[in-house]
């Protein structure tokens, strides 16, 4: 094994594995086979790492995505700020992003798991504001239309808005937020 393989973990080489085939093959092309012989590591490996290839793609969106969401409600990084780092880790991985909302549907679709999580992070977010455990049943409702939205414009943003510059779709983006969550995300 070259001396780059050994300074990453195994974990790190199957999802930078992925990636690379992602940005010229289909996901639901890819197998785990594929993604092992590519790296040059063992099965075993993988399966130490990950269930299967959906976990794979699972565990690098949550990680990235929750290390950016993390900070959200400090001093100095605020609900924007979060979404702009989140839209720039999208545009760095435009064509897997792209990709996976396109040849992943069902049980595994990734539309569906980024709304999930981006519904969990957000009502975390706005629950530790309110002081409270859970969200009353109205918010949660505009919360979760709000995000679902969000998610689906995020691929025309990377596509038919690809010009307009991020701080500019960031605003939108807030100024077409229900009333009752705008205080939660300034």
């Amino acid at each position: 094994m070259e001396d780059s393989m050994k300074k990453r973990s195994a974990k790190t080489i199957f999802i930078e594995t992925f990636l690379h085939l992602a940005t010229h093959t289909d996901t639901d092309k890819i197998t785990t086979k594929r993604i092992v012989e590519d790296s040059g590591l063992s099965l075993q490996t993988f399966y130490n790492h990950f269930k299967n290839k959906e976990d794979l793609i699972l565990k690098w969106h949550n990680s990235e995505t929750e290390a950016l969401m993390a900070g959200i409600g400090s001093r100095d990084y605020a609900f924007c700020d979060a979404m702009r780092d989140y839209l720039e880790f999208y545009k760095s991985h435009g064509d897997v992003i792209l990709n996976l909302i396109k040849n992943t549907h069902g049980q595994f679709s990734f539309l569906n798991h980024i709304a999930e999580s981006s519904c969990r992070i957000m009502s975390l977010h706005i629950c530790q504001q309110r002081g409270t455990a859970k969200l009353p049943a109205d918010l949660d409702i505009q919360l979760r239309v709000y995000v679902v939205g969000l998610i689906n414009i995020y691929p025309e943003w990377l596509t038919k808005y690809a010009d307009m510059p991020t701080d500019d779709f960031i605003a939108c983006l807030l100024d077409s937020a229900p009333e009752a969550l705008k205080p939660y995300l300034r």
